[in-house]
């Protein structure tokens, strides 16, 4: 009962900030399952992509008009998404356990940085390519990194449509959850098709509470407003932390 009481718990809070700063909420799942839990990590990537297909699709829906505005910017860039999430979620089953945690170490904790003190030089070398260029090598590596790490790609695509696609800090995360929706549906499906036996072995109310908390959460904060210089404090604070906890756990 402990064990359910805090996948409900781990969904609730994972929604309510992710959904906030468009990330999905993978990145905090993901180091709440392994060291709370102490489930493998190969199964809590699962249990993630599980929760934000339906946190983004929720979000999505509820921000339906504000997506319409950009439809040619996602039309342009979702087929580079769709790619990165097949490759990531062959990849995921060939990769070790350490590996995936090193490299979500790796990964939330660069994004965070460079997104509060931004890196000049990165800026300067990608201006000099198309945006569109830049946004479909964005997408596919988003796409790529949110399936194989459970985390639904967020942490790279609120930056990349808000720094170089020049999107509004909102409509960048709704823009986000958009994305993260169809890559994270196609990763939760090879995912489940790569590891069933291992996955059908978990209790299925793991998923049940972890869904429940996910959609309360929901619920509870669709009419929240934030600012935009807020999101982006929060988005880089939030992404610092738990880079600084998911390495100190391991």
């Amino acid at each position: 009962m402990a064990i359910l009481s805090l996948l409900f718990l781990f969904g609730f809070i994972a929604s309510l900030l992710g959904g906030l700063v468009g990330l999905g909420g993978g990145f905090l799942i993901i180091p709440a399952l392994i060291h709370i839990l102490h489930i493998p990590i190969q199964n809590a990537i699962f249990l993630s992509l599980c929760s934000i297909v339906v946190l983004s699709f929720l979000k999505s829906v509820h921000h339906r008009s504000s997506l319409k505005l950009h439809q040619d910017l996602t039309k342009k860039l979702t087929l580079y998404a769709i790619g990165g999430a097949l490759l990531s979620s062959y990849l995921s089953g060939i990769s070790a356990p350490s590996l995936l945690k090193m490299i979500f170490s790796i990964v939330i904790l660069t994004v965070g940085l460079t997104f509060i003190f931004p890196i000049r030089f990165v800026s300067n070398f990608l201006v000099r390519f198309p945006a569109l260029l830049v946004g479909r090598l964005g997408v596919f590596l988003a796409a790529g990194l949110g399936g194989l790490l459970g985390i639904g790609g967020g942490i790279i695509y609120v930056p990349l449509f808000h720094r170089w696609m020049g999107l509004e800090m909102r409509a960048a995360t709704q823009v986000s959850l958009y994305f993260i929706f169809f890559t994270s549906t196609i990763s939760t499906a090879t995912h489940y098709l790569h590891r069933r036996a291992d996955i059908q072995e978990m209790p299925i109310l793991y998923l049940v509470s972890l869904l429940a908390g996910t959609l309360v959460s929901h619920q509870l904060s669709r009419n929240w407003k934030v600012s935009d210089a807020r999101l982006k404090k929060l988005f880089g604070i939030l992404i610092i932390l738990i880079a600084l906890w998911n390495a100190v756990s391991s």
